[in-house]
């Protein structure tokens, strides 16, 4: 890595394996995050678990808003903020990190060239050296008769000072292409040199980001394990408070059929009263009219056994008739002639293989109420409230 990529890499990052600085909110997420990593949940509420700074910081930021569900949505609407900024932030880290390996890469690649360069232009000094040197002598014993100076010597033999004067030539010719090769040498060995620190240095920061992203995965990877923890608490007491509310709207159900039917005893009563006063009445006026006057027309039965209700099968109990309700109507919204064409019908949505088993005939829905409410009794005899489990469990029964 070169000296101005190692710097724009230590600008983008900071120093070397040191994160960039946090928001409050981020630092708070984070001690959060870190609370789940060593085991102790602060929705599952072991809060108490935590000590120091990082314990109170958490308890402080769970406290008010783990047993509501408005505080719940706004938890996890917090930690998905924080998971998409942490998100966005591990993007650019891994960006920086694959650049960091690109750049390692390419400084080892340059480094190879270099040293390879450098082996090959030692060897080449060496082999240039001797080449050199033998062709200098051999120029000088044997082919100095073809150049003019060897010429020269020839015909001036005893002037041996020119022959030297030869030789200190190619002595120096040799020693400047030496000096050239090893000049040649020493720069290429200190090319190498500085590729190998530029890759120590592209190798380090590849470190250092590659620490940096660890850290930003683990801390993403507990932030999500957060936001799936408050995400099923908010989903159970969601749940929980739906079925308080179920419970409820049956019992209130159950209240006001069980008033109904007070009332409608009530008025039978009072009915039956009025009707045998009429009769107690008229009884006593036949009595005391003469033995000639006519006897009274009177209906042939009395309005008592008309207002009877005709009864099918085995009539629920009293005890019964408020849980009986609370199952009609979470069954069938109370609807004895309920048919949607699904295979169940009537009130308590009978199958026709139940129904049959019963001893009953045709559909469900097209028999009266009472036939209705003694077949759904005799099923209850046998198997409990377990015929009905989910609406039994909304209406608190079993």
């Amino acid at each position: 890595m070169t000296a101005s990529a190692a710097a724009a890499v230590a600008q983008r990052s900071g120093r070397y394996g040191r994160p960039p600085r946090l928001s409050r909110r981020g630092r708070a997420i984070r001690a959060t995050a870190f609370a789940l990593l060593i085991g102790a949940s602060p929705i599952a509420g072991g809060l108490g678990a935590l000590g120091g700074p990082v314990g109170a910081l958490v308890r402080s930021r769970a406290a008010g808003t783990s047993g509501t569900a408005a505080g719940l949505r706004a938890k996890a609407a917090e930690v998905e903020a924080a998971i998409a900024a942490d998100g966005a932030s591990l993007q650019r880290i891994g960006e920086r990190y694959l650049a960091a390996m690109a750049e390692r890469n390419a400084d080892q690649s340059r480094q190879r060239r270099a040293e390879r360069a450098a082996a090959g232009l030692q060897a080449q000094v060496r082999a240039d050296t001797t080449t050199v040197r033998r062709a200098a002598i051999q120029a000088y014993v044997t082919d100095a008769s073809a150049s003019e100076i060897g010429l020269f010597l020839n015909a001036h033999a005893d002037q041996l000072d020119l022959g030297e004067a030869y030789l200190a030539a190619e002595t120096g010719q040799l020693a400047s292409a030496a000096s050239a090769l090893s000049a040649a040498r020493l720069g290429q060995l200190a090319a190498a040199r500085s590729a190998h620190l530029a890759g120590q240095r592209a190798s380090a920061a590849l470190a250092s980001a590659g620490r940096e992203r660890q850290r930003a995965l683990a801390t993403l990877s507990a932030e999500r394990h957060l936001l799936a923890t408050t995400r099923g608490r908010l989903a159970a007491l969601l749940a929980a408070e739906a079925a308080a509310r179920a419970r409820a709207a049956a019992l209130a159900a159950a209240r006001q059929a069980a008033i109904a039917a007070a009332e409608h005893a009530a008025a039978a009563r009072a009915a039956a009263a009025r009707a045998a006063a009429a009769t107690a009445a008229r009884h006593h006026h036949r009595r005391q009219a003469p033995a000639t006057s006519a006897p009274p027309l009177v209906a042939a039965s009395t309005p008592v056994a008309a207002s009877t209700p005709v009864v099918a099968g085995d009539p629920i109990p009293a005890s019964l008739q408020g849980d009986f309700t609370a199952v009609r109507n979470c069954e069938s919204g109370g609807d004895y002639a309920e048919n949607t064409g699904n295979g169940y019908y009537g009130a308590y949505q009978f199958s026709l293989s139940t129904w049959w088993g019963l001893g009953e005939s045709g559909l469900p829905s097209d028999a009266p109420p009472a036939v209705q409410d003694g077949a759904a009794y005799r099923l209850y005899r046998s198997s409990g409230w377990a015929s009905w489990p989910a609406c039994a469990a909304i209406a608190g029964l079993g």
